[in-house]
């Protein structure tokens, strides 16, 4: 685990944020108000299994989102040290010790699951960190209309329509 607070890098700025929104918005005027950085664990895992031709190794990449329990693979990525503003951190609601559990049920399923396997795969962490996915919170306003806001995800260019409850809080 690193000490200071890293994200995986950022592709979009506030202004290019503000832009995929701007085609879909039709007279809504999209603002980039806020940027979050959401919590993950990343684990690296060496999953290897025997075979009827022999051993097989895979590496796998793991993202476990630390606040819905919710295992995935990830493709590769870079990562960049981030000084956050406050609030702009989402705190994870999930420990090491119970991502690692995540990680290795999921990453099981997967390897099984992909290599037609019989067996479980033994499962060796080989790298793990703490990182943060960032993202932009876009305001969308009209005059005499209620404003609505859309997440951007800051690295794939992603968006979805947040309800009035949906905003992720810092804490």
């Amino acid at each position: 685990m690193t000490g200071p607070a890293v994200a995986i890098r950022s592709a979009l700025t506030s202004a290019q944020a503000e832009a995929v929104i701007r085609p879909v918005a039709g007279e809504w005027q999209p603002w980039a108000e806020k940027k979050l950085y959401y919590p993950y664990f990343w684990f690296q895992i060496r999953c290897t299994a025997s075979t009827p031709l022999g051993r097989s190794s895979v590496r796998v990449s793991c993202l476990v989102d630390t606040r819905t329990r919710l295992g995935s693979t990830a493709d590769p990525f870079e990562l960049e040290p981030i000084v956050p503003e406050t609030g702009e951190l989402v705190k994870p609601r999930l420990t090491r010790t119970e991502a690692l559990e995540i990680a290795h049920r999921y990453v099981a399923y997967v390897a099984g699951a992909r290599r037609k396997a019989l067996v479980v795969p033994e499962l060796q962490t080989l790298n793990e960190d703490l990182v943060h996915k960032p993202f932009w919170i876009v305001k969308c306003s009209k005059p005499g209309e209620a404003a609505f806001r859309v997440l951007v995800d800051a690295v794939t260019g992603g968006f979805y329509v947040l309800g009035p409850t949906d905003v992720a809080q810092p804490a």
